[in-house]
């Protein structure tokens, strides 16, 4: 098996798991991205990155998005090496009231829309602690 092989067949296997969020419009994926419920946005794991990024080239996407739970207020983008694509990372608290979690709900939808129109994500404000 070439490598261009193995690498196909990793991006169908990652895909078949079916990424937690995806956006249709006409048949047609606009944006692509996955939850986890682990460890912070610091501490991303290569697996969940490799996962995402096998999702964004499985629907030939430029960037996608990996939601955390924790803390952090900063979204951290990488640009994969050679390539087009980036991965986006960011955290959301569910340790709140209700009001809280729609408010990170929000934010989440404001960075998915923007991934998804193609356009610059704007600074999100700092969330207070709990």
């Amino acid at each position: 098996m070439s490598d261009h092989d193995a690498v196909e067949q990793v991006i169908t296997m990652a895909w078949r798991a079916h990424p937690d969020l995806s956006w249709w419009q006409q048949g047609v994926c606009e944006f692509v991205g996955d939850i986890k419920y682990k460890k912070p946005i610091g501490k991303a794991k290569n697996a969940d990155l490799y996962q995402l990024l096998a999702y964004v080239t499985g629907t030939s996407l430029p960037v996608g998005l990996l939601v955390y739970v924790g803390n952090e207020d900063e979204t951290i983008a990488h640009q994969v090496k050679g390539s087009d694509r980036s991965l986006h990372l960011m955290a959301i608290r569910i340790d709140g009231a209700l009001a809280d979690l729609r408010l990170e709900i929000q934010r989440v939808a404001v960075h998915v829309r923007h991934l998804r129109e193609r356009e610059p994500v704007p600074a999100q404000p700092s969330r207070a602690a709990n």
